[in-house]
């Protein structure tokens, strides 16, 4: 099993207050190079792709295959390393970045700020979760071929990590405007779209780019994305050798195991009861901490995910701006929820949680352990795809999820679930003192003051039981270890391994 563990630069988060300057080289960013990419890579996957658009929610697994951005994250899912930008600097007016001069897009078109620029602006100005990343950026500039200006309005310490995200990959302009790019699509990566020998909905395939800037970093020559839906199916799958690779249920994972087979695991998500409704249903604080304190996350650990996965104290892992590690989180007591109900006036509540047929285990959970404090739980069962549509909705008033658009330290956690207008925060509910202390930590010029007042926020999100029920989940795959070699996935990055780095023995 390969766990990498979580470690973070602290330079990887940048305060806006703090001017800073990252200059990193790219020859530095891989160990060992290939010779040449070779052989084919056939990845197995339940979840097949609609279109090439970077802006949905699902199908990163794909689209990491063609587009990129200014940065990228390191395998621990912390340290940002250079990409399209060989370096950049920020200040608190402006985060400048000097691009490589070697890139083009697939259909030939070169790559630049301009192109940058339009890229930038587009998600920018969309209705999808990655605008929000922009919210600190007063005007997008590109003063040359080489050079891109983000100009600031104010602190903006995510900013940078965020731009790592496919919200904030590139696809040529000249596929932007009659969105060409669903069908045909054209972006930077090591691999182009197989148009003639793929087919939507059951097979993707990719060749690899003659024209790549790190074409001898590419491993293999060729990836063919297989979707098959059944998990049972797609473990055979791998046993008998139509893929070499398959993401599964952490219990056929183990199972595999014993087929001379490898399996590797890494925290994908971290996911927490998500109390909504925090206006009516869950408005009243006693409420939510007999909540906190009646539920425990290990036993679904320990049945659905096989064991991969475990508790956490708090919504951001070690090292990430904001970590308190002074909180110890909620613990299971159901006297003490009693007690909790008791102080709040014994009220009756009664709500209908929805899931869909992987949550299925965890939702029977926690009707169960609600239920043995009087809280009644109505499972609504929807279909994977009806479930993240009516995510980060106001139809229900709990859910059981998280997003990543809130990974990147107390800042982005905020905004995103917390603060006016946040995409997480579907039933606006405001914590007026809450935003009072974001806003006092932003002010604070000192780096290391206002990482202390970053671990307040999250504190009084835990003195107000605002959030918890916190467990990370890792994502698992299972893969031939005499046709794949040098599997490495990421941190906080499901359904994506690092598919340059694979080596295919030959």
């Amino acid at each position: 099993m390969i766990t990498p563990s979580f470690h973070t630069r602290r330079g990887a988060f940048l305060s806006g207050a703090l001017a800073c300057t990252m200059l990193v080289s790219v020859a530095g960013i891989s160990a060992d190079a290939f010779a040449e990419p070779s052989g084919t890579l056939r990845f197995g996957i339940d979840s097949p792709l609609n279109d090439w658009e970077i802006l949905n929610k699902p199908g990163e697994a794909y689209l990491a295959l063609l587009f990129e951005g200014l940065v990228d994250v390191a395998a621990d899912g912390a340290t940002l390393l250079p990409k399209l930008a060989e370096s950049w600097e920020q200040t608190e007016m402006a985060l400048t970045f000097k691009l490589r001069s070697d890139v083009v897009f697939h259909d030939g078109t070169p790559f630049n700020a301009e192109a940058a620029r339009i890229n930038l602006e587009r998600t920018r100005g969309s209705k999808s979760q990655y605008a929000a990343m922009f919210e600190r950026v007063s005007g997008i500039k590109a003063p040359s071929d080489h050079e891109l200006v983000l100009e600031l309005s104010g602190p903006a310490p995510t900013l940078l990590h965020n731009l790592a995200s496919r919200g904030a990959w590139f696809m040529s302009p000249a596929t932007l405007g009659d969105e060409k790019f669903k069908t045909e699509p054209a972006g930077t990566g090591p691999w182009t779209f197989n148009t003639a020998e793929s087919q939507f909905g059951t097979k993707i395939v990719v060749d690899a780019f003659d024209d790549y800037y790190d074409r001898d970093n590419v491993g293999p020559a060729r990836v063919e994305m297989l979707t098959i839906n059944d998990p049972n199916t797609l473990s055979n799958a791998l046993i008998t050798g139509q893929v070499d690779v398959a993401q599964l249920p952490g219990d056929l994972a183990k199972a595999v195991e014993f087929q001379q087979l490898e399996v590797a695991s890494a925290p994908s998500m971290l996911m927490h009861v998500l109390m909504l409704d925090r206006n009516e249903t869950f408005a009243d604080e006693n409420v939510r901490k007999a909540i906190c304190t009646a539920i425990d996350v290990q036993p679904w650990i320990d049945a659905a995910l096989a064991g991969y996965g475990k508790g956490a104290t708090q919504r951001l892992s070690a090292g990430m701006p904001g970590h308190n590690p002074g909180l110890t989180g909620y613990t299971q007591n159901i006297e003490e929820a009693k007690s909790y109900l008791a102080a709040a006036g014994d009220p009756k509540i009664s709500f209908t949680l929805p899931t869909y047929p992987r949550g299925q285990q965890f939702a029977q959970l926690m009707r169960s352990q609600l239920g043995q404090i009087g809280i009644e739980v109505n499972i609504e069962l929807l279909s994977a795809g009806q479930y993240f549509t009516y995510y980060q909705s106001n139809r229900y008033p709990m859910q059981i999820n998280t997003s990543a658009a809130e990974s990147y330290g107390a800042y982005d956690y905020y905004k995103f679930r917390f603060g006016p207008g946040g995409v997480g925060n579907p039933f606006g509910v405001a914590v007026p003192e809450l935003d009072a202390l974001v806003e006092e930590t932003l002010a604070i010029s000192d780096a290391a003051k206002q990482e202390k007042g970053w671990q307040n926020v999250v504190k009084y999100i835990e003195d107000k039981a605002l959030d918890c029920g916190f467990f990370e989940q890792n994502t698992v795959w299972a893969y031939n270890p005499k046709k794949v070699e040098n599997f490495v996935p990421t941190v906080m990055k499901p359904t994506v391994f690092r598919y340059a780095e694979v080596r295919i023995v030959e």
